[in-house]
């Protein structure tokens, strides 16, 4: 592919991304009502939150829950089972945990299948060659490359999948809930008192969230190139950042860099180099050259 095709692929993906964006905001923003309206209405109830929930109510949550597993995908299914599988249903306070639980649930699996769609619209991108018998290109990391995609700002990660980032981060968000759910029950606050705080918890995870969205296109982006590079046998290619205003010190440093496609290394010499990369790569054929004006003989006045 030439550089100008590859840089129009790449606003593609990369376009693409914004509207998904637009698709969690939408997503997490309704989760953060549910949750805040979960609550105003065991409130408004006047209820003791220690005391036993009716049975009706319990078996009305359990109905819920048992309907998102059946409907969840097997890949979906161990984090919801364990989720509510050593819960115990007996209080107000419990049901009010539990129905917290089940919005983030939902929410953990609506944020999957936007990020899954993102990916498998690159997947579909015309410009890159399709051919399913080729080997595909190994996504093995080194530990530079895990951490520098990761983040040093997640040391609790230890996932070998965005699935599983998606589901670690959450289960962290139910635990912080689980305390406000007590404290919020307890004292009797109104919406307005604790409204802003849910939306402050649900703003960070989203912005997780974004930031897994837009790092996994662009590895998945650089994979479908370097298989396309390889079975087309490309020898080399090039970093092409994304030069702008936001553009990072060290992506602007490797802007041209030139690389054997042996030394293709996600996060270290291939896209992402760190979360929210919109670097991409093209390929040097074997015609490509440079000039080192340095080497120049002196008459040509550059010495």
């Amino acid at each position: 592919m030439e550089r100008k095709d590859v840089l129009k692929l790449a606003k593609q993906v990369y376009g693409e991304n914004d509207k998904r964006v637009t698709e969690l905001a939408d997503l997490f923003s309704t989760a953060s009502n549910d949750i805040t309206n979960a609550l105003s209405e065991f409130i408004a109830d006047e209820v003791n939150w220690s005391s036993p929930a009716p049975k009706s109510q319990i078996q009305e949550l359990m109905d819920d829950i048992a309907k998102v597993a059946v409907n969840a995908a097997m890949d979906e299914r161990p984090f919801v089972n364990q989720t509510f599988r050593d819960e115990r249903m007996k209080t107000y306070g419990d049901v009010a945990k539990q129905k917290v639980n089940l919005i983030l649930v939902q929410l953990a699996l609506g944020e999957k299948q936007i990020i899954q769609d993102n990916l498998n619209h690159v997947d579909r991108a015309p410009e890159v060659n399709s051919q399913p018998n080729k080997p595909v290109y190994s996504r093995a990391k080194t530990e530079h490359a895990v951490r520098k995609i990761v983040g040093d700002h997640h040391p609790g990660w230890q996932g070998t999948s965005w699935q599983d980032r998606i589901y670690k981060e959450k289960a962290a968000l139910m635990r912080q809930l689980d305390d406000q759910v007590d404290d919020v029950l307890k004292n009797h606050y109104k919406p307005q008192d604790f409204r802003k705080e849910i939306a402050a918890k649900l703003d960070s995870s989203e912005k997780r969230s974004e930031r897994i969205l837009r790092t996994e296109s662009s590895g998945e982006f650089s994979r479908r190139l370097i298989d396309d590079f390889t079975q087309r046998n490309v020898k080399r290619y090039q970093i092409e950042a994304a030069l702008s205003a936001n553009t990072c010190e060290e992506c602007e440093d490797l802007d041209g860099k030139k690389f054997d496609m042996d030394e293709a290394s996600e996060g270290v010499t291939l896209p992402p180099f760190h979360p929210n990369c919109q670097c991409t790569i093209i390929e040097m054929s074997d015609d490509d050259y440079s000039v080192d004006f340095s080497k120049m003989p002196e008459y040509y006045g550059l010495n």
